[in-house]
């Protein structure tokens, strides 16, 4: 080789210090997200450890860094996972739950008192909307059967999807929509007063609202008082896979979820909280997802199994629930009927199954 094929070292010398720079900012970058999301008390579950850089005296900082954020990762499953007096009294709570009612507006609360359901999911407001919220101490009448046991008060909230009657809505989002909000789909904004968006439940300002923010459609959930939450729309990861093609969308969806009971559950002190999301079955495959929930509501499926060619589908949801129910965590199932011989063939049905069943109009 002769002198003009060989590297020259001044050239290499710069490189050489660009890569220690490149390292040294990628450092800094990564130290920076951990303290915001310490600082915040919460990790995201789906953060990945960044790859170590071995240049000279970064490899070490480099290293801890990765093992700082695998540590952080492993607390926070570990924080929504593992068996602890809370999630055991949980449990014990829900294997004596038999009868429920599914009531998202128009609630009265004498008649609530009054009845002897063991668990009731309300929305987060007496009118099902933003409006006229449930103050700590209707939560409680709620919460108090007339035998003066404690009934289980979950409320719903949607994570999929969001709505213009929800206190959160800002009529300027219509004309000039944050990149999280989808245009809604005409069959779901037939009364211009309540339509319902899809969302990028991915994006952090979406979860903002629905977490983390103080004023957080979560916080303002925990502060009234309730048990916990019934989580709808999770399976809107089927859409942005289907449409867009995003192969994370499932696991976000997951991630998302763990991120609201880790909020719950650590930040806000709350061992107790529920979290109880509907239909998602599939969701069930992760075994991170199972131990994390504490059951989960099922629509539509008595007239879907009456339907020869809902078959197939019928089945792999069955086999998702059994798998829920043999690690003791219930099926709160919900059809919508009215003709009274359907109900009593219904509740027939999900008593077969091991369901807690309730029909709605």
């Amino acid at each position: 080789m002769d002198n003009a094929d060989r590297p020259n070292l001044a050239q290499w010398g710069c490189f050489g210090s660009l890569v220690t720079m490149v390292a040294f900012v990628a450092g800094v970058i990564g130290f920076i997200v951990i303290v915001r999301f310490q600082a915040a008390g919460e990790i995201p579950i789906a953060i990945q450890t960044m790859p170590t850089l071995v240049v000279g005296r970064q490899e070490r900082s480099n290293r801890e860094l990765s093992s700082e954020i695998a540590g952080a990762q492993q607390a926070a499953v570990a924080a929504t996972e593992a068996p602890t007096a809370n999630r055991a009294q949980i449990q014990a709570q829900l294997a004596e739950v038999s009868s429920w009612q599914y009531q998202l507006s128009d609630v009265e609360i004498a008649q609530v008192a009054a009845s002897d359901y063991d668990l009731f999911v309300t929305g987060y407001a007496h009118t099902g909307s933003g409006q006229a919220v449930w103050t700590p101490a209707d939560v409680a009448a709620l919460q108090s059967r007339p035998d003066g046991a404690q009934r289980i008060v979950l409320a719903y909230m949607s994570v999929g999807q969001a709505a213009n009657n929800q206190f959160y809505w800002q009529e300027q989002w219509v004309a000039d929509a944050p990149a999280w909000l989808l245009q809604h789909e005409s069959e779901a904004c037939a009364q211009p007063e309540l339509c319902q968006y899809r969302v990028r439940y991915w994006e952090e300002d979406w979860q903002r609202l629905i977490i983390s923010a103080p004023d957080s459609y979560l916080n303002r959930i925990i502060d009234a008082g309730f048990d916990g939450v019934y989580i709808d729309f999770v399976d809107a990861h089927q859409y942005f896979e289907d449409t867009e093609g995003r192969e994370s969308a499932q696991s976000e969806m997951v991630a998302f979820v763990q991120r609201i009971a880790l909020h719950a559950r650590v930040t806000r002190g709350q061992g107790g909280f529920m979290i109880v999301p509907q239909n998602g079955e599939h969701l069930l495959e992760s075994q991170a997802y199972m131990q994390m929930i504490d059951g989960i509501g099922s629509e539509g499926l008595f007239l879907q199994a009456t339907s020869t060619a809902a078959q197939p589908k019928i089945e792999r949801v069955a086999g998702y629930l059994q798998m829920l129910q043999a690690s003791g965590k219930p099926v709160l199932a919900v059809d919508y009927l009215t003709d009274a011989a359907e109900v009593d063939a219904y509740q027939r049905w999900a008593q077969d199954h091991g369901f807690i069943g309730v029909a709605v109009p």
